[in-house]
């Protein structure tokens, strides 16, 4: 385990100082490698048991703090996401002139998300929350895009910031309400909340996660970041990132919620379910590429927030799964946008068409990322969206009803920007669109069997996570009890 987490921290550290000069081809071969060894674990691991590859040593214990970590199939399959995700910025990166600092960078964002995905305890789980946050500011910081994108990422960086105080303080509150010994995952199940302490803890701790996911109205950062940002640092924030407050549901939220307060979860998913409606509509009239992924984003999250909150066995998985494939489709639609931007320096819908008849194969692999997307029968979105819908209808008829718009919203928007952009005429900005070829064609390609493949075997990530999910709900319903 602590190989895993440390190989990108040492290889972080090798692309700022030694190996300066070859950074780029160091973080490739690090990326590589990284994700090849997590292949490795998830075949040596136990699904049998709760945790596997536990490392417990004491650290920080004056106040409540040790190092301990351990994974079950839900944290696994998320860092094997991460690592894809970075293989594949370092992929769309390959052509484009960074600077050492960048790949570093990169790398040490790699490491603190597989801290967050790994820690159990509650106070390294929020000192790796808040180490992912440092270097995605600076990529965007230093390689973002528009005068004015400081003012962008600074308040990114405040309302972040902001929802990491308020996990802190839900923290506190849930070790010292339940006179907890230490901050340790185990230690803290065993706690019991009064009443007034579980509203407290459930609101602090939904904010903090919630701004990160984001979940309505916590959403005003995300528009604008994804706009203003460079491909690379949106497949990281949109494919991984997002992933964090959702995981933090999982994982710090639901084993410690107060299952009888009905009333609260009900207001939570009708936001939800108004950001999956708001995100689709908005999607749907904006013809920026990236600000369409941007609303598209905020509308898929907030079914998986909303189908995994209606805690059911279906749910859990649905979310599991859709957090899966969300970040692999979401990383193809910003690498078609980063090539689409890279060959025509535009990523407006009006200044496109005729993509189709410059480059065909770019074409088909493009389409079927959008049918993955817009969950498509027999593709990577279409079993977990299935799942997520399925446990909203068995809470709630109506919700499930209005929250099943989106997948007909959805088809809509992701049409019409396919339509727009491959068919029509050539325009003067696409008249000279060549076809993908070397690293773009392979990342594109490999994405596109992951779309395929997982939607005729969504059982490949159902088995890795079905323990932990069993186990979730589980532990929820014993609390009625």
């Amino acid at each position: 385990m602590l190989e895993l987490l440390l190989l990108p921290l040492f290889s972080s550290i090798v692309s700022f100082t030694i190996l300066r000069k070859y950074a780029k081809e160091f973080s490739m071969i690090s990326s590589i490698a990284i994700l090849a060894y997590t292949f490795l674990m998830i075949f040596k691991f136990d699904n049998a048991v709760g945790f596997d590859y536990i490392v417990q040593k004491p650290f920080l214990t004056f106040m409540g703090g040790s190092l301990t970590f351990g994974l079950d199939g839900m944290a696994l399959l998320l860092i094997l996401l991460t690592n894809f995700v970075v293989a594949m910025v370092n992929i769309s990166s390959w052509n484009k002139n960074y600077s050492a600092s960048f790949y570093g960078l990169v790398l040490l964002m790699q490491f603190a998300l597989i801290g967050v995905f790994s820690a159990l305890n509650g106070i390294l789980f929020y000192i790796f929350w808040e180490i992912a946050l440092i270097p995605i500011f600076a990529i965007c910081g230093i390689w973002g895009e528009g005068e004015d994108r400081m003012k962008t990422f600074v308040r990114f960086f405040i309302m972040t910031f902001v929802g990491s105080l308020a996990i802190l303080a839900a923290f506190i509150i849930l070790k010292n309400g339940g006179n907890a010994m230490n901050f340790d995952f185990q230690v803290l199940a065993q706690t019991q909340l009064s009443g007034k302490e579980c509203l407290v803890f459930s609101i602090l701790m939904l904010f903090g996660l919630g701004v990160k996911i984001p979940i309505f109205p916590l959403h005003a950062w995300q528009a604008d970041t994804y706009q203003k940002a460079p491909a690379e640092r949106t497949m990281l924030l949109s494919g991984i990132m997002l992933k964090m407050g959702i995981f933090g549901l999982i994982r710090w939220f639901i084993p410690f919620y107060d299952v009888k307060n009905i009333q609260f979860t009900l207001v939570v998913i009708i936001l939800c379910v108004i950001g999956i409606l708001y995100g689709a509509i908005i999607a749907l009239r904006r013809n920026d590429l990236k600000l369409i992924a941007a609303f598209s984003s905020l509308s898929h999250v907030g079914l998986i927030t909303a189908g995994l909150l209606a805690v059911s066995k279906s749910g859990i998985q649905g979310a599991s799964i859709q957090m899966f494939v969300h970040g692999i489709n979401v990383v193809g639609i910003f690498y078609i946008i980063d090539i689409i931007q890279k060959q025509t320096n535009t990523r407006n819908l009006s200044d496109l068409g005729g993509l189709a008849s410059k480059a065909p194969i770019f074409s088909i692999l493009s389409f079927i990322v959008i049918l993955g997307t817009i969950a498509t029968p027999l593709t990577n979105g279409f079993p977990g969206e299935l799942l997520l819908l399925q446990s909203l209808f068995f809470y709630n008829k109506v919700i499930a009803a209005i929250a099943g718009i989106s997948m007909i919203l959805g088809a809509a928007y992701m049409l019409r920007v396919f339509q727009l952009s491959f068919f029509r005429t050539t325009t003067v900005y696409t008249e000279s669109f060549k076809e993908i070829q070397g690293f773009d064609l392979t990342a594109m390609s490999l994405i596109s069997l992951l779309v395929i493949v997982l939607g005729f075997f969504p059982q490949l990530i159902l088995k890795v996570t079905e323990s932990s999910a069993f186990n979730l709900i589980n532990y929820y319903f014993l609390k009625l009890l």
